[in-house]
């Protein structure tokens, strides 16, 4: 197959762009580094505390609420993406490092199962509000965590977050579509998103890669089939939420295809079964037609759309063209930074850390790319 060769040359704001010639390729690929980390000098400068080696919503250097888990697992993604990257200083694993030990400020030991905390909090218990995806993507953080610096500690919590997801998990038969991940049981939401699913999924994969545990696969192929019985909308992409009364949430939002696309090529990857890659082609090509240029979407979701489907790629070794990705970080870079000395970007509001973590990733996505 060639799923992102075909797909990401039909995107560039409908324009034909020619491939670049390798050594264009590899200047390119050094122009996006450069970016990738001025956009995290900046990411840190402005939301990262040393102070309490959190990040804060607003400003550095004020007496601002620390950020949501959300906000934190994000700005910790991006700075895994920059220490994965050749010829970075070290010190970016170090940071990994960092951020790793600051993840323990949103675990919430009272909650059973124990879990992340949507917030930085003292208290624990019933009063503390947990979601399901906040914890897959600081799973997910952990578990790249572990692999990038060898740590067994990082692997285990990442363990125990899959625990959490598990216990998640709708088992009453009598539910519309029973099964499904809830995003949250904080004041009685009963939801089961697409996003707190196949997270689920990639997750459950990746420490099935890891560790060979079955379980994990087999958990990991529940979660997907469900999203795609349950959340499949007519036109083929993926509805974000099943609500509590039965109803569908038809919104169709680009990270939710993207952690599909991913769980069916890496369901492809560990089983041999082409089901599974006929549906990540079929659905990364009904995305990228849906979106078109992406500008409806929030920074933070394409960059984990685009973070997925370059996981997709790594699967097939002939789709390799990152032709779409680097015209919406072009498009970005001349538009939406504050000013022309200045890699904070503002998408024509006030600088959010959202904003400029889905930045760090997009560049330096490009910037390891082959």
């Amino acid at each position: 197959m060639r799923l992102l060769t075909r797909i990401f040359a039909s995107l560039a704001s409908g324009a034909v762009l020619v491939a670049a010639q390798p050594a264009q390729a590899v200047a390119q690929q050094s122009g996006d580094r450069q970016r990738a980390v001025a956009a995290d000098a900046a990411l840190q400068g402005r939301f990262y505390s040393k102070a309490t080696h959190l990040y804060v919503d607003s400003p550095a250097g004020s007496k601002g609420a620390s950020a949501a888990a959300w906000s934190f697992s994000q700005a910790f993604a991006a700075t895994l993406a920059l220490a994965r990257l050749p010829e970075v200083p070290a010190r970016y694993r170090r940071e990994v490092a960092d951020r790793w030990h600051a993840s323990a400020a949103y675990w919430d030991a009272v909650a059973q199962p124990p879990a992340y905390a949507a917030r930085v909090t003292s208290s624990g218990g019933s009063d503390v509000a947990h979601f399901y995806d906040d914890n897959e993507w600081l799973g997910l953080d952990l578990l790249a965590t572990s692999q990038l610096l060898g740590r067994t500690a990082a692997l285990e919590q990442a363990e125990r977050v899959f625990t959490v997801v598990r216990a998640a998990w709708d088992g009453n038969p009598t539910d519309s579509c029973p099964g499904g991940v809830f995003w949250t049981h904080w004041h009685g939401i009963v939801d089961r998103n697409t996003v707190s699913t196949a997270n689920g999924a990639l997750l459950a994969l990746r420490l099935y890669q890891v560790t060979g545990t079955a379980l994990y696969l087999e958990w990991a192929e529940r979660m997907y089939v469900w999203v795609t019985t349950c959340l499949t909308r007519p036109d083929g992409l993926i509805a974000d939420h099943l609500r509590g009364d039965g109803s569908i949430d038809e919104h169709a939002w680009t990270y939710n295809q993207g952690a599909m696309v991913a769980a069916g090529a890496l369901l492809y990857a560990v089983t041999g079964d082409r089901r599974f890659l006929k549906q990540a082609e079929s659905l990364a090509a009904r995305a990228v037609a849906h979106f078109a240029d992406f500008r409806g979407e929030p920074p933070i979701f394409v960059a984990i759309f685009f973070r997925d489907l370059q996981t997709a790629a790594a699967i097939d070794k002939n789709s390799d063209d990152r032709t779409a990705l680097q015209a919406y970080a072009d498009q970005a870079w001349n538009r939406d930074r504050l000013g022309p000395r200045s890699a904070l970007f503002t998408f024509g509001r006030s600088p959010t850390i959202l904003d400029q973590a889905a930045m760090v990733q997009i560049y330096a996505t490009l910037a390891g790319s082959r």
